[in-house]
């Protein structure tokens, strides 16, 4: 059978990503507001050997960079579990945008990628206002990181129906989004001005063609950025994950959305896994680049 490719700039010009994987991208965001890692490479200004009761919250604090800034340069998603002996690299800190973006803007994904983030100073208790467009099921994975922690935010299906809200008090969060449409996304600001960065992940659905159990995507990890796939499988079948096309610049991520459970970490330098599935729920697959780099790949899939 031949391989199926999702529709991506790489395989067909028309289409993107995005569209394929049902987000709405829009232009792009202000300069302010522009994703943080988009374009180049991660640059490390240290390395640093994960010991039994480190946190990604505590390496944060300790060398002075946005936790969640660490869990991208290294390929990490919820629910962050760090392992002794593993390396992480410590990014350089992005410097703030001085101002904050327009008070609503249509939150940008980078052509042919899952996720979108942002650095910028947020003024004493005012709220930034972002929406996209999303699918109905699409798993989404929110993370927002503050100076002084007290940094939230909302979620708001279409219509505005409440997913998470201010008195939730949230700066971290993992779902199923419960509709397709235009959904509403609110920082909201702290007790006083201060450098925030967030980070919003839209895992790609992969569905495969009738009767098949097996595919092949193409794609690109644009700005350096992993990407997110989701699949659903059940209990007892065995998946096969391989990535190719990268070499040694790029690696499997693949954890259970429902149970959190890690099976295989990008730290390992694992292109090749296979597995019988311990429960029946969404699988996440993400394409990790070696150091933020822009590598393109093909990343083989069989559910069986």
């Amino acid at each position: 059978m031949k391989p199926v490719q999702l529709l991506t700039p790489l395989t067909r010009g028309a289409a993107t990503l995005g569209l394929a994987l049902g987000l709405m991208l829009a232009g792009p965001l202000p300069a302010s507001a522009a994703p943080a890692h988009d374009g180049g490479s991660v640059t490390c200004t240290a390395t640093v050997v994960v010991s039994a009761g480190d946190t990604l919250s505590g390496l944060g604090a300790t060398f002075n960079v946005p936790w969640t800034n660490i869990a991208q340069a290294n390929g990490l998603a919820s629910p962050y579990a760090l392992f002794p002996g593993e390396s992480l690299c410590i990014p350089a800190n992005p410097a703030p945008s001085n101002t904050t973006p327009a008070s609503r803007v249509r939150l940008s994904f980078p052509t042919g990628s899952t996720s979108a983030s942002a650095t910028y100073l947020l003024p004493a208790r005012q709220n930034q206002f972002y929406k996209f467009r999303a699918q109905q099921g699409q798993p989404m994975m929110v993370d927002v990181a503050s100076a002084k922690g007290d940094v939230t935010f909302g979620l708001f299906a279409p219509g505005g129906v409440p997913v998470v809200t201010a008195a939730d008090k949230r700066a971290t969060w993992q779902g199923a989004l419960p509709a397709t449409g235009d959904y509403g996304f609110v920082i909201y600001g702290g007790a006083s001005a201060e450098n925030i960065t967030f980070s919003v992940t839209i895992a790609g659905r992969i569905q495969f063609p009738r009767n098949a159990d097996h595919m092949t995507l193409f794609g690109k990890t644009v700005g350096g950025n992993a990407v997110t796939y989701a699949a659903w499988a059940a209990k007892g079948q065995v998946m096969t994950v391989d990535v190719t096309g990268a070499g040694a610049n790029a690696a499997l991520t693949i954890w259970g959305f429902t149970d959190g459970q890690p099976y295989v970490r990008a730290a390992l330098e694992r292109t090749s896994f296979s597995f019988t599935l311990p429960a029946s729920q969404d699988y996440i697959v993400m394409v990790v680049p070696r150091a933020g780099m822009t590598v393109n790949y093909a990343l083989a899939l069989k559910i069986k």
